[in-house]
Protein backbone atom coordinates (compact mmCIF):
# COMPACT_ATOMS: atom_id res chain seq x y z
CA UNK A 1 0.00 0.00 0.00
CA UNK A 2 1.35 3.43 -0.92
CA UNK A 3 1.64 6.27 1.55
CA UNK A 4 0.03 9.58 0.83
CA UNK A 5 1.87 11.99 -1.43
CA UNK A 6 3.33 15.40 -0.76
CA UNK A 7 0.30 17.24 -2.12
CA UNK A 8 -2.06 15.28 0.13
CA UNK A 9 0.15 15.92 3.18
CA UNK A 10 0.19 19.64 2.36
CA UNK A 11 -3.60 19.72 2.00
CA UNK A 12 -4.03 17.86 5.29
CA UNK A 13 -1.69 20.34 6.99
CA UNK A 14 -3.61 23.30 5.52
CA UNK A 15 -6.91 21.82 6.75
CA UNK A 16 -5.52 21.34 10.26
CA UNK A 17 -4.15 24.89 10.29
CA UNK A 18 -7.49 26.25 9.12
CA UNK A 19 -9.29 24.35 11.88
CA UNK A 20 -6.96 25.63 14.59
CA UNK A 21 -7.27 29.17 13.26
CA UNK A 22 -11.09 28.90 13.23
CA UNK A 23 -11.11 27.77 16.87
CA UNK A 24 -8.86 30.71 17.72
CA UNK A 25 -11.21 33.09 15.92
CA UNK A 26 -14.09 31.63 17.91
CA UNK A 27 -12.30 32.38 21.17
CA UNK A 28 -11.54 35.86 19.88
CA UNK A 29 -15.16 36.51 18.96
CA UNK A 30 -16.66 35.19 22.18
CA UNK A 31 -14.00 36.38 24.60
CA UNK A 32 -12.83 39.67 23.17
CA UNK A 33 -15.21 41.10 20.60
CA UNK A 34 -18.48 40.23 22.34
CA UNK A 35 -17.64 41.97 25.65
CA UNK A 36 -16.38 45.02 23.75
CA UNK A 37 -19.64 45.25 21.79
CA UNK A 38 -21.80 44.81 24.89
CA UNK A 39 -19.78 47.52 26.64
CA UNK A 40 -19.81 45.94 30.08
CA UNK A 41 -16.28 45.60 31.38
CA UNK A 42 -15.73 44.50 34.96
CA UNK A 43 -12.55 43.14 36.52
CA UNK A 44 -13.84 39.60 35.96
CA UNK A 45 -14.72 40.47 32.38
CA UNK A 46 -11.26 41.95 31.80
CA UNK A 47 -9.61 38.77 33.08
CA UNK A 48 -11.79 36.65 30.80
CA UNK A 49 -10.98 38.98 27.90
CA UNK A 50 -7.24 38.58 28.45
CA UNK A 51 -7.48 34.80 28.82
CA UNK A 52 -9.64 34.45 25.70
CA UNK A 53 -7.22 36.66 23.77
CA UNK A 54 -4.27 34.55 24.86
CA UNK A 55 -6.02 31.29 23.94
CA UNK A 56 -6.94 32.75 20.53
CA UNK A 57 -3.31 33.76 20.00
CA UNK A 58 -2.06 30.29 20.98
CA UNK A 59 -4.38 28.61 18.49
CA UNK A 60 -3.36 31.07 15.77
CA UNK A 61 0.37 30.54 16.45
CA UNK A 62 -0.12 26.77 16.32
CA UNK A 63 -1.83 27.14 12.94
CA UNK A 64 1.08 29.25 11.68
CA UNK A 65 3.61 26.65 12.85
CA UNK A 66 1.69 23.96 11.02
CA UNK A 67 1.84 25.99 7.83
CA UNK A 68 5.59 26.40 8.21
CA UNK A 69 5.89 22.63 7.80
CA UNK A 70 4.46 22.67 4.27
CA UNK A 71 6.67 20.96 1.71
CA UNK A 72 7.86 22.53 -1.51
Amino acid sequence: MRGIGKVARNERTKLQATSFNAVGLGFLAVGVIQPAVVGVLTIEGAVKLVIAGMVAYIFHRHAMRLLESLED
